[in-house]
């Protein structure tokens, strides 16, 4: 049945702003129409065959400038176009569906409209920053130099007078 289509997808980040989605689905994904025929498995096995366990091919560029996604879409039926706007966990979307529809046959395409709300259901850690690195010997901090170095800094752990002593990789 259409209503429940298994699919697969796989994502990848092209670039910071650019993002590839491709999958292969059952039901509503396998399109048999003028176009669409050639996303479907059956199209490489003989135009006049239909196959019972036939997939069709989807994959959808994305866009992302800001808080708007600009999304270009083929969904193994269609070609869509639409975009996002993403505000906190406020999203909202509109998309012209179908069209192809309007390019290939003059017909008019499909509108529609989403809102949707994200409910965060596993509420993010703050992140700490690590504690500064102290001498082992007498807890003063050293200079920002890399831990590999040789620290000399100011060590009063058992003198009252400063004593300038070399520190190997000893820090806590």
């Amino acid at each position: 049945s259409e209503n429940f289509s298994a699919f697969i997808c796989a994502t990848t980040s092209l670039t910071d702003f650019l993002k590839l989605n491709f999958g292969i689905g059952r039901g509503k994904f396998v399109g048999y129409g003028p176009r669409s025929k050639y996303l479907n498995t059956d199209y490489f096995f003989g135009e006049d065959e239909k196959h019972n366990w036939a997939v069709g091919l989807f994959g959808s560029l994305e866009l992302k400038l800001s808080i708007l996604k600009m999304i270009f879409e083929a969904d193994g039926r269609d070609i869509n176009i639409g975009t996002k706007i993403n505000i906190s966990n406020l999203e909202l979307a509109f998309a012209l569906t179908k069209f192809e529809a309007i390019v290939f046959d003059n017909k008019q395409e499909r509108i529609a409209f989403a809102i949707g709300y994200n409910f965060p259901l596993i509420k993010e850690k703050e992140k700490v920053p690590p504690p500064l690195k102290t001498c082992s010997r007498c807890g003063n901090i050293p200079s920002t130099l890399p831990k590999s170095s040789i620290m000399f800094l100011p060590c009063i752990a058992y003198t009252d007078a400063v004593v300038i002593s070399p520190i190997f990789d000893s820090y806590s």
